[in-house]
């Protein structure tokens, strides 16, 4: 039986990276019970939803601007509220590369008995670079190629693009922080998840 995974995912003003992320999500292999999405945008992305069609939307409108974290908190409350038991985090400024990218981040929490899985994120004008940094043998490379090899890297993750969260490490450990707004917030979070000795890994594939 499959997991219930929602969505929790923010937006501002990127109405034509929404629209990609939206059929991305849209594509998947893996069952979306819901989208939590907040957007905090100075034009709503309301015609972006409904074009999109899908009707396990919640729309979160928000008039001030809560910053990555603020949003992604508001996000994350509203996924968990949905009752699912994994939470996919997505910024809209990246999307599912392809049909499979759910399934398989379930596959290998499964695999690995991972409290949160990540996926490589990808550069947009190169998918052969990533837009983070690995540090492999004391080494830091955003090189897809040296990485893809590896199948799995444990103890690696990058949290609010693409990360796959058990819903009950929000419970232990909280909800991004608001105050940090958008520089800190994932630091802040990393470092939570150590204290609370959590697993966690990427998916390198």
């Amino acid at each position: 039986m499959q997991p219930k995974v929602a969505v929790a995912a923010v937006t501002f003003d990127r109405h034509e990276e929404l629209a990609l992320l939206l059929k991305g999500l849209a594509e998947q292999t893996a069952p979306i019970h819901s989208i939590a999405l907040v957007d905090s945008g100075t034009v709503p992305a309301t015609d972006v939803v409904k074009a999109g069609g899908a009707e396990n939307i919640n729309y979160l409108r928000s008039e001030a601007n809560l910053g990555g974290a603020g949003g992604f908190a508001y996000a994350i409350l509203a996924a968990m509220a949905s009752g699912a038991e994994w939470i996919w985090l997505m910024d809209d400024d990246g999307h599912p590369e392809d049909s499979s990218c759910l399934a398989e981040l379930l596959r290998t929490a499964a695999e690995h008995q991972l409290d949160i899985v990540s996926p490589l994120v990808a550069a947009t004008a190169d998918p052969n670079r990533l837009s983070f940094n690995f540090r492999i043998n004391g080494l830091l490379t955003n090189d897809r190629s040296r990485l893809a090899p590896m199948g799995y890297l444990p103890d690696m993750v990058h949290f609010f693009n693409g990360a796959l969260i058990r819903t009950e490490v929000f419970y232990k450990i909280g909800i991004p922080d608001v105050k940090f707004f958008i520089r800190g917030d994932e630091v802040d979070f990393l470092s939570r998840v150590k204290k609370a000795g959590l697993k966690y890994g990427t998916l390198a594939t």
